[in-house]
């Protein structure tokens, strides 16, 4: 299993070579990208919104998967009625992340 600096060090990679072929600068260089993500998966017929919600809720899940391991913690499952719950699904909900 990689780690998540080769995760950031191929994601690096990837915005260094779309800035060389579209000289954006780095304040916009990941929502150029992203945009131009957009294009193409129009093109070859994806669901591009679905995808990017997709892509937010690994980057979600991922993150606090850390949050929990760097703390000493193990992610559980929380009742609906937790306070912590119900606000980590409002903000899913808003991210357009699917909650189940």
């Amino acid at each position: 299993m990689t780690d998540k600096a080769d995760h950031i060090a191929w994601a690096a990679e990837a915005v260094a070579v779309f800035q060389r072929h579209c000289r954006t600068g780095d304040v916009h260089a990941i929502a150029d990208l992203i945009c131009d993500l957009g294009h193409l998966a129009e093109e070859r017929g994806l669901d591009f919104l679905s995808d990017v919600r997709r892509g937010v809720g690994h980057w979600y899940a991922e993150r606090h998967a850390r949050d929990a391991t760097n703390s000493g913690r193990t992610l559980q499952s929380r009742s609906p009625s937790s306070r912590e719950g119900a606000k980590n699904t409002m903000t899913r909900q808003r991210l357009g992340v699917r909650v189940r």
